[in-house]
């Protein structure tokens, strides 16, 4: 995949996640096109928000398959759970950080683009729905989060005041 691919896309998704495997292989042509990836990674990300992708995760370099396995694992449990991109960002990082600290540093090979507060549609919280909160922090940044999607008139009052 590379940037002019990116420039042809007939549609444009609101989300992208670009992840790669550990290939394990040891050479000097693998160790230079490794050196280059997070270029690569960067270049691609901000080529995906250029044409109006809204929010997007990129490997930066080559990662530990069972890491990685736990970040998307935590990450879309988050996500389709509707936590903001950023916030589900930052809990699969911290999860595959204390879970694989030893052995790999897959935890900070996803570079992220775009908006640390875009949601998926259609995933509105129902009558039987409730978010836990363990932290004054977390219903800090939720009223935040709300107040920012009030302005931007992604959220109508009287869905803030059902969620409230």
């Amino acid at each position: 995949m590379t940037t002019s691919d990116i420039e042809q896309m007939s549609k444009v998704p609101e989300f992208v996640f670009v992840n790669c495997c550990y290939l394990g292989q040891i050479n000097s042509d693998a160790e230079e096109e490794n050196q280059n990836r997070n270029k690569l990674a960067a270049n691609i990300g901000t080529q995906l928000i250029k044409i109006g992708v809204k929010a997007v995760i990129v490997a930066g370099w080559a990662i530990d398959d069972a890491a990685a396995s736990d970040f998307c694992e935590e990450f879309y449990s988050c996500l389709l759970g509707g936590v903001a991109f950023g916030e589900a960002t930052k809990s699969a990082r911290k999860f595959v950080f204390e879970r694989h600290k030893k052995r790999t540093n897959t935890w900070g090979a996803y570079q992220c683009y775009g908006d640390p507060f875009y949601k998926l549609d259609g995933l509105s919280s129902g009558p039987n729905s409730f978010q836990k909160f363990y932290l004054q922090e977390e219903v800090e940044l939720e009223l935040f989060n709300m107040v920012y999607s009030l302005e931007s008139k992604s959220l109508k009052n009287e869905d803030a005041i059902k969620k409230s």
